[in-house]
């Protein structure tokens, strides 16, 4: 899992918040009480070792050519076909994700009967 993989990374402050998350979606019992275990042993000592470009209090979506996040409130490309994220640098390129059509290009998309012009 994530903890476990943060835990062993020795970014502790980030592995104490997922186990935190995991525990309030109320899972199994065994894995509730091994998250438990993480969260206690990253509490004694709250640092990460790896800097990480992740801010746990803010909403983001992932870039599909960067895969770095893109905040809430930051400038955003979509395609147009299959809604995928970019970052605006890759705005102009061809879609990672379909390989059809252009990041950021503004078009009214698939239509198949005449009432869905109006």
């Amino acid at each position: 899992t994530a903890v476990s993989l943060f835990y062993k990374m020795k970014n502790f402050k980030t592995a104490a918040s997922f186990a935190r998350r995991l525990i309030d979606l109320g899972p199994k019992p065994d894995i509730a009480t091994q998250m438990r275990k993480i969260l206690a042993a990253c509490d004694k000592n709250p640092t990460d070792e790896h800097k990480l470009q992740y801010d746990q209090h803010n909403p983001f979506v992932l870039c599909a050519k960067s895969y770095q996040p893109i905040y809430r409130g930051k400038a955003v490309e979509r395609c147009p076909l299959c809604s995928v994220n970019y970052m605006p640098e890759f705005k102009g390129q061809i879609c990672s994700v379909c390989k059809v059509a252009e990041v950021g290009k503004e078009c009214i998309g698939l239509r198949i009967c005449p009432n869905q012009f109006r």
